[in-house]
C-alpha cells in the first residue's frame, strides 16, 4: 500500500460495537509485540435514571491511576448536581478498588473548569492552543 491509497475518514457517530472492534484490534496488536505492551481499555460507565441510560463517564486504568477521559450527562439532567453526584459514586468505587489518583483534561471552558474545581480536582498543567483556548490537564488525589 502507497501513500496514494491511504484515505482517512472521520467516524462522525462509532457505535459503541466499532469502538470495541477497533479496541481490541489495538489489544491483541499490543499482545503481539516482544515484550507484549499491555493493553489500556476503555472502561465505560453508565448513569441511569430508574431504567433510562441518561450519561457515562469513560476512562482507563493504569497502576493506581484512572484517566477520567469524558464525562457527559443528557442536557435535561444538568444543572441538579446529578454529575457530581455520579462522580462522587464512580470515586467511591475507585477508592475501594484501591485507586490512589484519578486524572482527567478539559478546555479553558469555563463551566468545565468550574465543575472540575467544585470537585476538588486541582489543574496541574496547562497548554496554550493556537486556537487561544488553554487545554488543562487536573488532577485529584482520593
Amino acid at each position: 500500500m502507497s501513500d496514494k491509497d491511504l484515505v482517512i475518514r472521520k467516524i462522525d457517530r462509532p457505535s459503541i460495537l466499532k469502538l470495541r472492534a477497533y479496541e481490541q484490534r489495538m489489544i491483541d496488536y499490543n499482545l503481539s509485540l516482544k515484550p507484549p505492551i499491555q493493553p489500556t481499555v476503555f472502561d465505560i460507565y453508565e448513569f441511569f435514571d430508574g431504567e433510562n441510560p441518561v450519561g457515562f463517564i469513560m476512562g482507563y486504568g493504569f497502576s493506581s491511576a484512572y484517566f477520567l477521559q469524558n464525562i457527559f450527562l443528557d442536557e435535561e439532567f444538568r444543572g441538579q448536581g446529578l454529575a457530581s453526584a455520579f462522580l462522587h459514586q464512580f470515586e467511591d468505587e475507585f477508592r475501594k478498588a484501591n485507586i490512589k489518583t484519578i486524572f482527567t483534561s478539559t478546555f479553558s471552558q469555563q463551566m468545565a473548569l468550574s465543575f472540575w474545581a467544585k470537585n476538588n480536582y486541582l489543574v496541574v498543567s496547562e497548554a496554550a492552543l493556537d486556537s487561544g483556548e488553554s487545554y488543562h490537564l487536573l488532577r485529584k488525589d482520593l
